[in-house]
């Protein structure tokens, strides 16, 4: 889901929020300023592109994520003159402020969950009742 909030944050850029499941190609653009709201899942095969000179913020209250879920894409490819920036929506960011990104392949791996061997649950709460905080697989060519 995509809110464009309309406000202009003093920079000529207007901010985003982010929330729920992108389960469809998107592209973030430099343009804008992006916050995560709570966990946001990249589902449904779906590649996320991200603009060199994009900055994404996580959001404190709601411990802002983003999680890349099995069979999806991201690219994200900054340059050293526009480099693409997460970070917290703090002020003063603080380790721990925001819960990060989280790329969740299809490899074989020697976890195993509800008795399934090779299938691994994603620590830190982002598993949910549609299994989008699940990694592993059978496919050691995954990327």
């Amino acid at each position: 889901m995509l809110f464009r909030s309309g406000n202009n944050n003093g920079n000529g850029t207007e901010n985003t929020i982010l929330s729920g499941k992108i389960n469809s190609d998107r592209t973030l653009k430099a343009a804008y300023t992006y916050t995560l709201r709570g966990v946001v899942y990249v589902t449904d095969g779906a590649t996320l592109t991200i603009e060199p000179g994009t900055k994404i913020v996580g959001e404190k209250n709601s411990r802002g994520a983003l999680i890349i879920t099995r069979g999806c894409k991201l690219i994200a490819n900054g340059t050293p003159d526009k480099p693409i920036v997460f970070t917290s929506d703090q002020a003063t960011p603080q380790r721990g402020d925001w819960a990060g990104i989280v790329l969740l392949g299809r490899a074989r791996t020697n976890s195993s969950y509800n008795g399934t061997p090779g299938l691994g649950e994603a620590e830190g709460g982002i598993n949910n009742g549609d299994g989008l905080g699940l990694y592993g697989g059978t496919d050691d060519n995954d990327n």
